[in-house]
């Protein structure tokens, strides 16, 4: 770890105890968040570093123009600032940081094992380069009973529709 980074790690700890922090943490602020460490000399370019988020996207955040909400970019402010327990408890994530892995489902698409998200599937499924159109994909889940189907069967559902798509080809995702 480079002198700079040390500098930077003992910025985040110091900050991650004040009270302004825990306080747009409550309220799921990633703007917030962005602000408050740009106040103690934390940079959008040292943020985006750690998280792995472009720089644009942090200042986009900052600025109040996009508001994130998807787990996975709450996770990656998390995981790369190294926030402690009570800080990610308050964003709505696990008190230990880090994923509990990701599992390969077919031709490298990759889900977390930890969490079911429909955007991740979504995006897991378009990145295959085949055309899918999400309010089918959605309406197929509802058929199943979206929550508690997901909830139970998560992983195995995503094996059942990922087998569909390869018997049927893009044209059963695109039609």
């Amino acid at each position: 770890m480079t002198v700079d980074q040390e500098r930077v790690r003992q910025v985040l700890e110091t900050v991650f105890a004040r009270q302004d922090m825990e306080d747009v943490c409550k309220q799921r602020d990633l703007g917030g968040v962005i602000r408050i460490l740009t106040k103690y000399g934390i940079t959008q370019g040292q943020i985006a570093n750690f998280t792995g988020i472009p720089q644009g996207r942090i200042s986009e955040y900052k600025s109040g123009k996009r508001i994130p909400t998807a787990k996975h970019t709450f996770e990656a402010f998390a995981d790369g600032l190294g926030m402690p327990a009570p800080l990610r408890r308050h964003l709505g994530l696990a008190s230990s940081g880090g994923r509990g892995g990701a599992q390969v489902v077919s031709d490298g698409v990759q889900i977390p094992t930890d969490t079911f998200d429909l955007q991740i599937f979504a995006e897991a499924i378009g990145k295959r380069g085949e055309p899918l159109k999400r309010r089918e994909l959605l309406a197929m889940v509802a058929q199943l009973g979206a929550q508690s189907a997901l909830a139970i069967f998560g992983l195995a559902f995503l094996d059942v529709c990922v087998k569909f798509h390869d018997a049927r080809g893009s044209r059963a995702w695109a039609a």
